[in-house]
């Protein structure tokens, strides 16, 4: 039976450099942005942490759609445009002349966030996990419909799963021989008769 790793060490690496590129450049600039921000546009503390506010305010606001799309299996595309959309308000942060065009960009800033921080990053991460369970549970209904030749991919996980797995699949091969045993006992016994 063909092997599939559940743990990909590259998944991990790009994931966690996104994370921390993320975080570092939007989430924690934030603070080192608000004096020269202050100054340029003559803004008083307040008024420029209204900005993260509504950078906070958008993530919130977004996070059930984006997970809708996460969960519909959108992740790859839903991360790289929130990674794209903090490039891009990073440079128009740049063009920034006034207090309304830094609120813009801030909640602009919140809405890559949702696409990008730790909401989208665990429900990946939890879907690859889940994911052979959740084969297991689909094939365990198959065969409870009585399809033969289920078998599940075993992962290279060498843990509880792959054990868990291996078990399925000797299961099943066990109740199809004895499915052919008694169809082979059965067409025996009408023959003699």
């Amino acid at each position: 039976m063909k092997t599939e790793s559940t743990y990909q060490p590259s998944f991990v690496v790009w994931l966690s450099v996104a994370q921390l590129i993320t975080w570092g450049s939007v989430f924690y600039a934030f603070a080192l942005l608000m004096e020269p921000v202050e100054k340029a546009l003559g803004l008083s503390r307040a008024e420029s942490s209204l900005a993260f506010s509504l950078a906070l305010l958008a993530e919130g606001l977004l996070a059930f759609p984006i997970g809708h799309l996460i969960d519909r299996g959108h992740e790859r595309i839903v991360m790289t445009c929130g990674s794209l959309l903090v490039c891009l308000c990073l440079f128009l942060h740049s063009f920034v002349t006034s207090a309304i065009g830094f609120y813009l960009v801030w909640l602009a800033l919140g809405a890559a966030l949702a696409a990008t921080l730790y909401t989208p990053a665990f429900a990946i991460v939890t879907r690859r996990l889940t994911r052979p369970l959740l084969a297991l549970e689909q094939a365990a209904g198959r065969l409870e419909r009585g399809e033969s030749g289920v078998k599940l991919r075993v992962p290279n996980s060498r843990d509880e799963l792959q054990t868990v797995t291996e078990a399925f699949n000797r299961l099943t091969e066990g109740l199809e021989r004895q499915q052919t045993w008694r169809k082979r006992v059965v067409a025996d016994i009408a023959h003699d008769l």
